[in-house]
């Protein structure tokens, strides 16, 4: 079972509302759709933290995919990541690779993380700070960091193409809300 999870600082694009939306209808098409999150925190480290902790409470997820309140997703994107059986593995964007190639890291705008991942690093971290932002350095890379420290490898599948939508394409929050 998975959680979409999308989070958001302050805008989210209508496209990628209508990606997200049309990729929620196929995962319960599939019978795999377990909850889907919308987190809202101007940092996108507390908001990830967040929605882990919920996953992780419920107990009922294998995986989390996470979508960018950016980012038009494939509707067939689950799918796809989940036949790599993969720890981690994310779509592409914009880097090109022939075929799924296990990299250092990722922006996690279109990725899917099975949950024992996440319980893997509180036990060996002896916290709960998956995502971690500190200056200079976004969320994505202390995550990625924390999962080489413990082996956990992470992929990228270069038949998942996402793309950005535009700026000029967002809706407010209080839309959303």
């Amino acid at each position: 079972k998975v959680t979409l999870a999308m989070p958001y600082e302050g805008h989210v694009a209508a496209a990628s509302v209508a990606s997200f939306a049309q990729l929620v209808f196929a995962t319960i098409e599939t019978n795999l759709l377990d909850g889907v999150f919308f987190g809202h925190h101007w940092l996108h480290d507390k908001v990830r933290n967040s929605i882990v902790e919920s996953v992780l409470e419920r107990g009922t997820s294998t995986h989390v995919m996470w979508v960018d309140p950016d980012l038009i997703v494939p509707v067939t994107a689950l799918a796809a990541l989940l036949e790599h059986d993969k720890q981690i593995v994310g779509g592409r964007y914009p880097r090109r690779l022939s075929e799924t190639t296990p990299v250092d890291g990722f922006g996690l705008g279109c990725a899917l993380v099975q949950a024992d991942v996440y319980s893997q690093l509180s036990r060996h971290y002896g916290d709960n700070v998956w995502h971690r932002r500190s200056y200079g350095r976004s969320e994505d890379v202390a995550f990625f960091e924390r999962c080489s420290g413990i082996g956990v490898e992470t992929y990228l599948d270069p038949d998942v193409e996402c793309t950005r939508s535009a700026r000029s394409d967002a809706i407010t929050t209080s839309i959303v809300s």
